[in-house]
């Protein structure tokens, strides 16, 4: 008979969450900035034009800002910050949440079921196509963040005054792609 060797068994879930780095951290409303890429003034300012777009829209926005994926697909990282700060409202759904790898140059956007009617994927990647991406280029995070949330909210509420900023904010358009920011 063969001796028999100690077998260590590790469940698949515990093997999945060793495997990702990115520790979703505790929700600091509505911003949370791993990356220390924004001053506390931009913060604030991004705090206030999510409380407009809750207010005007119904839209419960916030913003995880990461450096890196390390390993972790865009998709679960997104949905995994989501569940654990239940954004939105219990029984709405009406959460939106918007991360932004910077170093990987990645985004995406996660809509609350409540919402996916008024907000489809198709349009949530156009705000990230057509607004976040020129401003991230431009070097313009809290714009980008910001005018990306009115886009949406643009959709959803009868205020122009949503449409009107994103309108008038558009960065100068570039020859080029060199430095893109890819919202996949």
């Amino acid at each position: 008979m063969m001796p028999m060797r100690p077998v260590t068994v590790v469940p698949v879930g515990a093997f999945t969450e060793a495997c990702t780095s990115n520790e979703v951290p505790a929700f600091t409303p509505n911003v949370v900035d791993s990356t220390g890429t924004l001053s506390p003034e931009e913060k604030q300012e991004i705090n206030d034009a999510l409380a407009t777009v809750r207010a005007k829209a119904g839209i419960w926005g916030a913003v995880y800002l990461v450096d890196r994926l390390d390993g972790d697909s865009l998709e679960s990282l997104t949905e995994r910050a989501f569940k654990k700060w239940e954004l939105g409202q219990r029984g709405v759904d009406n959460g939106v949440l918007l991360l932004l790898a910077l170093q990987d140059r990645k985004s995406r956007f996660e809509i609350g079921y409540g919402l996916e009617g008024d907000l489809p994927d198709a349009y949530a990647r156009r705000a990230l196509d057509d607004v976040l991406r020129p401003h991230m280029r431009e070097g313009h995070v809290k714009d980008a963040i910001i005018l990306s949330f009115f886009f949406l909210a643009a959709k959803k509420s009868p205020d122009e005054s949503f449409q009107t900023a994103v309108a008038s904010a558009r960065p100068a358009e570039r020859e080029s792609g060199a430095g893109a920011f890819d919202p996949s």
